[in-house]
């Protein structure tokens, strides 16, 4: 989402930054809307895109695209703290008795003027128009990939951990497992791993930042040596925040070639008694009758389930935990001002990047 956002960000500045220069070439005020407004409709050799005004006039302001909020509550509240204390200033000048202003009392209006104008300032940019505002890019903090990583993992055995133990999904997995990097590699045909020497190393080989934010089991430096991954590190510290387990384990890859069917006869308390398995070529429903009469002849509360298990696959090495039920609690959050993040910490792409 980071990266997605920031692309997008950086080519539509490219943008306006050149109709800007072409403004400034031909010296025209981005601030005289009249005269923009004819490039609209008149036949001008400045050829710029008119849609585009209102963001062209706000980056003569800002000398940026990004959308002006305030981060937080406290934030807003600073502001308005210093407007009250540069109007006290201002109240108590003007009882001044004449023939007693001193060098001090001019001293401190003026550093209050500064104040005042700043704040202003601020809430002007804060309160651009509507439709400025949806154009504009989200202020947020565009961390590096290690900050990114660790979020990406928390709201990750967020989502999971609530579909297992809140939601009680079936279906529901008991592991959470990041792909390696070589299956990201893979599939968008990069070049460059962990592994390729220094020298080698080119500006196209995009296989290179992908590993080293992936990792994997198999990840090595260019001397052979296990590359630890951002991703690696992330899991590691969600699994000993968590008090839960980290381990390598076997990732299906492809379609099963075939699939091992069997019926688990359950106690009264869910404890697998016996399983019986499906030889090559059985029935199905003759092996259900045969566990169910079994089940029946151990007595009251004694159940079936039928088992699927996939055979003749290829596997390949992945990083997991295991998800545990405090997973759910809310996680701290790596913002230079901490925070909390419950529920779904990421919002979706369409949200974060659309009208605030």
């Amino acid at each position: 989402i980071q990266s997605d956002i920031f692309q997008k960000y950086r080519k539509v500045l490219e943008e306006v930054k050149e109709d800007y220069q072409k403004l400034m070439a031909k010296s025209i005020n981005p601030q005289d809307t009249s005269r923009l407004e004819e490039l609209r409709y008149g036949n001008n050799s400045v050829k710029i895109n008119t849609d585009n005004i209102k963001i062209l006039q706000f980056y003569d302001k800002h000398k940026d695209i990004m959308r002006p909020m305030f981060k937080t509550a406290d934030d807003f509240a600073a502001h308005i703290k210093d407007l009250k204390e540069s109007n006290k200033v201002f109240e108590d000048f003007s009882k001044i008795r004449p023939g007693t202003l001193q060098q001090t009392d001019i001293k401190l209006v003026q550093e209050a003027g500064k104040k005042r104008d700043k704040v202003l300032e601020v809430f002007e940019q804060a309160f651009t128009d509507k439709k400025t505002m949806e154009k504009l890019f989200p202020n947020i903090p565009f961390k590096d990939r290690k900050a990114w990583g660790d979020a990406i993992i928390k709201n990750d055995i967020y989502t999971a951990a609530k579909r297992l133990f809140i939601d009680k999904d079936a279906n529901a997995a008991e592991w959470y497992a990041i792909s390696p990097a070589e299956l990201i590699q893979k599939r968008y045909s990069q070049s460059g791993t962990t592994a390729t020497a220094l020298t080698e190393r080119t500006k196209n080989m995009k296989g290179i930042g992908t590993g080293e934010f992936y990792g994997g089991p198999n990840a090595v430096d260019p001397s052979g040596k296990h590359y630890t991954g951002v991703l690696e590190e992330a899991l590691k510290r969600a699994a000993k925040a968590n008090n839960t387990e980290f381990k390598i384990i076997k990732v299906s890859i492809g379609d099963p070639k075939t699939m091992q069917r069997s019926f688990q006869i359950l106690s009264p308390d869910g404890k697998i008694v016996k399983t019986n398995k499906l030889g090559r070529g059985n029935d199905a429903s003759e092996g259900l009758m045969r566990a169910t009469q079994e089940a029946e002849e151990l007595g009251e509360g004694f159940t079936v389930k039928a088992i699927e298990i996939p055979k003749g696959f290829k596997t390949v090495d992945a990083y997991a935990i295991k998800l545990t039920p405090e997973m759910i609690l809310p996680s701290k959050t790596h913002f230079a001002s901490g925070g909390y993040a419950l529920y779904d910490p990421l919002v979706s792409m369409d949200e974060v990047i659309g009208a605030y």
